[in-house]
């Protein structure tokens, strides 16, 4: 469970599930159960509207499977879940792709300003000539 200290009446809660067992409707349920709790002990105890949003990681289920829990979460996440949702599903691939964009944005953006900052200082102070070559010292030792 983290809270953003910029934002201390959202809280967000990520349950990580093994990668080698499909998720199931169970595991979003319990995921909500998670949900339900700590909104109701922060409202309760802390008398503090709180916003709760879950995220729910692991391998999904294949499209094509029979296993009714696996079949009900592709359900649910198909027909409830939309972007203003407090819960969300992800699957590990999905997750790994989504940090990668991110962070190739942002290598992208400091690498652009870096060219930008090193363009500004060459045109503020232009390099300096190299000096002329020395010619070669020739040492006869015998």
């Amino acid at each position: 469970v983290m809270s953003d200290t910029a934002s201390p009446h959202v809280v967000t809660i990520v349950e990580f599930k093994s990668p080698t067992i499909p998720l199931t409707a169970d595991h979003l349920a319990q995921l909500k159960g998670y949900m339900r709790r700590v909104e109701a002990f922060i409202e309760s105890e802390l008398k503090q509207k709180v916003t709760v949003h879950g995220y729910l990681i692991g391998a999904m289920p294949d499209p094509n499977t029979k296993a009714t829990g696996e079949l009900d979460l592709l359900y649910s996440i198909d027909r409830e879940w939309t972007a203003q949702t407090a819960w969300e599903v992800l699957g590990l691939e999905h997750l790994l792709q989504r940090a990668q964009t991110i962070h190739s944005d942002a290598i992208d953006a400091f690498e652009r300003e870096l060219k930008e900052t090193e363009a500004d200082a060459a045109v503020a102070s232009p390099p300096t000539p190299a000096a002329a070559p020395m010619e070669p010292i020739v040492i006869d030792i015998k």
